[in-house]
């Protein structure tokens, strides 16, 4: 189930969180936390994270679809290939040389 959490309702759940996002969506499977994306105000897209067991079930990409019917435009920094494929999959546009990735309308 995905759900939109504060910053201090998931750090109430005993989950550190970097930076000062403005909300986190969350995917949660049998009472854990098996995904997290963080938005932050600027608008940027970040702290991306989906625990080892759950990984490539589309966790990630439903959990940014979920932030993007909040805020339609941000900005990521991908730190990884995998990161780097899924933006590449969800459309993004890559700005060259940046290795930034910018969801426009």
């Amino acid at each position: 189930m995905i759900t939109i959490l504060s910053p201090l309702d998931y750090h109430l759940l005993g989950h550190p969180i970097q930076g000062e996002p403005k909300c986190i969506a969350v995917d949660i499977r049998d009472n854990i936390i098996v995904g997290r994306v963080a938005y932050h105000e600027v608008p940027h897209i970040g702290d991306i994270y989906v625990h080892e067991q759950y990984r490539n079930q589309n966790i990630a990409s439903n959990l940014i679809k979920r932030i993007e019917q909040i805020v339609p435009e941000y900005y990521t920094f991908p730190s990884n290939d995998a990161s780097r494929g899924l933006f590449r999959k969800l459309g993004l546009k890559e700005l060259p040389d940046l290795r930034i990735f910018v969801k426009e309308k």
